[in-house]
């Protein structure tokens, strides 16, 4: 059971890992996420740099989390199961947001670029 644990968190760690690093590898490259999650209209203008920013750093404090779990519950210590626990619970409510984002985005039909791992893609999401 141990092996299929770090195999989830692992997969996860990966998933958020790459997104974040993608957007906060330069300042181009978070630029470019910024604009094109304003340019989903999910945001209000006001709240968009604060938005990208908390989105940003939250993909970044899970893939950290993540990272510490694996290497929790690799090394078989104690604390591996309250902290696995509330990093999947975190990852569980991130993913939730961030689906629901694309969601209302695929229903209203807006076409918008993805920017879900970084830079605007050349096709709308």
């Amino acid at each position: 059971m141990t092996e299929l644990v770090i195999a989830v968190l692992t997969t996860g760690l990966c998933v958020y890992g790459a997104s974040s690093a993608a957007k906060l590898a330069s300042r181009r490259s978070y630029r470019a996420f910024r604009d094109g999650l304003g340019q989903s209209n999910l945001v209000p203008r006001p709240l968009l740099a604060v938005t990208a920013r908390v989105l940003a750093g939250a993909e970044a404090a899970v893939a950290a989390g993540l990272a510490a779990a694996v290497a929790l519950t690799a090394a078989g210590l104690s604390g591996a199961v309250p902290v696995t626990a509330a990093v999947l619970a975190c990852a569980t409510a991130l993913t939730g947001v961030l689906t629901a984002g694309v969601t209302v985005m695929l229903r209203s039909g807006t076409r918008a670029p993805c920017v879900c791992f970084g830079a605007a893609a050349d096709r709308p999401l």
